[in-house]
């Protein structure tokens, strides 16, 4: 979401000039308003009795350091920004830049096995060949 805020901000600026909108406007079309558009009327601010989700960007990196404004910095700059935080109906679902409840780990110790399973379906094994001749081998069979 933050990088189609960002596009949208710079496409309406390229088109229509610097003064065409500004980055509050735009963040209003990330939050409020578009929740209207999608007829949610208790979601899309920060109030009392509101549903909504916050998102906290580790803005302390150098791509940052020339913003002015230390709130509007994730939505200038685009991605790629880190989130140090995050709440979704008020419950952390990230702590200091770890999604709570996932191990990392794990999580890439399976993607890993499930790339090594795509990779033996889809290059026949040779005896004596490594995974980079093997490809190079498929690439030039197509």
């Amino acid at each position: 979401m933050l990088q189609e805020l960002n596009l949208a901000w710079l496409i309406h600026r390229a088109v229509h000039g610097p003064d065409a909108t500004t980055l509050k406007k735009v963040l209003g079309w990330g939050s409020r308003n578009g929740a209207e558009l999608l007829g949610l009327h208790d979601v899309g601010e920060i109030k009392v009795g509101m549903a909504a989700d916050l998102v906290l960007f580790d803005i302390n990196q150098p791509r940052f350091a020339g913003v002015h404004s230390p709130l509007t910095a994730p939505l200038m700059c685009g991605e790629p920004a880190s989130v140090k935080y995050s709440f979704i109906q008020g419950r952390p679902a990230v702590d200091n830049g770890d999604i709570c409840g996932l191990d990392e780990a794990e999580l890439t110790a399976r993607v890993a096995g499930v790339g090594g399973a795509v990779d033996s379906e889809l290059i026949p094994a040779r005896p004596g060949a490594n995974s980079a001749s093997a490809l190079s081998c498929f690439i030039k069979a197509r």
